[in-house]
């Protein structure tokens, strides 16, 4: 218990440090390529601008980089082996898709996720708008939001 709480604690630490650590290295960086001291009038204004069209993409980068590897690749991998037989050797083409397109289950299934879908969020939208009009009519709406938002 005492190994994993450690474990755990020193993740935590080398996570946070990490991103603090990147978070100064890149700003220490860009001042170094694009230094706003020590240059002309015109030559810093240009420094700052630049670091200001570099400076959210260091920022935004490391998440586009992490979504792409966590999220995107794992898409386009499972796409690729839907067209493989099991073993995961030989193309099979829309085989698979025929199979399990061709079973009742799985198309009542299909349908029933994509009611989830559309009919939840639309009911819900709509009941939130009936009640926040309804709330707003009446002298007590501060307080009856407050008990729906609880």
């Amino acid at each position: 218990m005492a190994a994993q709480i450690f474990s755990a604690i020193f993740v935590i630490i080398i996570g946070v440090g990490g991103c603090v650590a990147y978070f100064w290295g890149a700003n220490k960086l860009l001042d170094l390529v694009f230094p706003s001291r020590g240059v002309s009038g015109a030559a810093a204004v240009d420094n700052l601008r630049r670091q200001g069209l570099v400076r959210p993409w260091l920022f935004v980068g490391p998440a586009m980089i992490i979504l792409t590897i966590y999220l995107i690749y794992p898409v386009i991998e499972t796409l690729r082996l839907s067209f493989l037989d099991r073993g995961g050797e030989n193309f099979v083409g829309l085989a698979n898709y025929e199979w399990a397109f061709g079973d009742h289950d799985f198309r009542n299934s299909i349908l029933n996720n994509i009611l989830w879908l559309a009919v939840v969020p639309a009911a819900c939208t709509f009941l939130g708008l009936i009640i926040a009009v309804l709330t707003d009519k009446i002298w007590w709406g501060t307080i009856a939001k407050s008990l729906i938002f609880l």
